[in-house]
């Protein structure tokens, strides 16, 4: 029985809203355990009252990243280094990474701690966000930005929705614009990289073209960490799931909103 649709609104309204405040003093209970007591009470501090960016030192990393508060860059935040949603027990070593959709860089820059000797690329078209980017990987000369968006083949692409959250910006294809594509061949040749390790995918939807066609890297990547954005997209798990298919097996499971599929067998470029 789907009980969402017996229960009066005004009692959803009221359930919705005492979850809301439970899993904010779960989440700031969390922020103690992470960062520290001195940390943790600087941050949640400043999340209040600051409404520009600043820094917040993550032990994890021995570094101050930025945040920008009232944006979603504190959801992504407590995603990566609160919850650590990007830690792959199934994964123990990697040399090559590519991060698409990286937002401000949290996810790389925990890939980077995780695996310190690996090359990792991040891929974000948006300008604002990439700006804090590059501050965040100021330290890191294995991590390389590229301003572009992911896509299945080369174009020219414009956000649609830039008046949206910071990590929720889509992308389409256009006759002309100052945003070009990317494909993960591309990144492949340019790099001459001889296979993936990990492929962190979270692009709002633009999964559903990246999967869609000129998929043949799939065949040298071992691991796959994308959230699809079905809801947004429909038909981005039929894309997905039909690329996989014609690469061998594989496995899968659910990690927070996550999907991680790791491939039995991966070849190497020559």
């Amino acid at each position: 029985m789907n009980y969402k649709n017996i229960l009066p609104e005004k009692l959803k309204k009221i359930l919705r809203n005492m979850w809301r405040a439970f899993y904010r003093k779960w989440i700031k209970l969390k922020y103690f355990r992470k960062l520290g007591f001195v940390n943790a009470s600087k941050c949640i501090v400043s999340l209040a009252v600051r409404r520009q960016k600043f820094g917040v030192f993550v032990p994890l990393l021995q570094q101050h990243v930025f945040i920008r508060p009232r944006t979603s860059d504190v959801a992504t935040f407590e995603k990566i280094f609160i919850l650590e949603e990007y830690a792959l027990s199934c994964v123990e070593s990697a040399q090559f990474i590519i991060d698409a959709g990286a937002n401000v860089g949290y996810a790389a820059l925990f890939f980077a701690h995780k695996y310190p000797e690996a090359s990792i690329v991040c891929i974000e078209p948006e300008i604002s966000n990439v700006e804090i980017l590059r501050q965040n990987i100021r330290q890191h000369k294995k991590i390389k930005v590229l301003p572009n968006a992911l896509w299945h083949t080369t174009a020219c692409l414009q956000i649609d929705n830039p008046s949206d959250e910071k990590y929720a910006f889509r992308v389409s294809q256009v006759p002309q614009s100052n945003i070009q594509s990317i494909t993960v061949p591309d990144i492949l040749r340019s790099l001459q990289w001889p296979k993936i390790d990990i492929c962190k995918i979270d692009i709002e939807g633009a999964e559903k073209q990246v999967f869609s066609e000129n998929t043949d890297w799939i065949q040298h990547t071992r691991a796959i960490v994308i959230e699809l954005h079905e809801q947004m997209v429909p038909g981005c798990k039929q894309s997905f799931y039909c690329a996989l298919k014609k690469y061998g097996p594989y496995q899968h499971f659910m990690q927070g909103e996550n999907t991680i599929v790791l491939r039995n067998q991966h070849v190497e470029l020559p």
